[in-house]
């Protein structure tokens, strides 16, 4: 449920073409913005995360995090997000 949820919601704005690699625009983005949290920050702090724990209040594991993908990187990197 929760898959089929966010592949609706990924997948429901067109890319309008974009011939560029995620990674490349958030790098461009990245130094154009001066972002302090980028994605790899992201990714990083996720894995030194601990596994097989309770969920929180939300009912959230972890592991959703950790596990996410790329796509959920980007959007936890833009949630953060803090222009100097």
């Amino acid at each position: 449920m929760w898959k089929s949820h966010f592949d609706s919601l990924y997948n429901s704005v067109p890319d309008s073409g974009v011939n560029e690699s995620v990674p490349d625009m958030i790098d461009k983005l990245d130094d154009k913005m001066g972002w302090n949290v980028t994605v790899n920050d992201a990714r990083n702090i996720l894995a030194r995360q601990k596994r097989n724990r309770s969920p929180g209040p939300n009912g959230v594991c972890m592991e959703v995090f950790m596990y996410g993908g790329l796509k959920l990187l980007i959007h936890l990197s833009l949630f953060f997000l803090h222009a100097v």
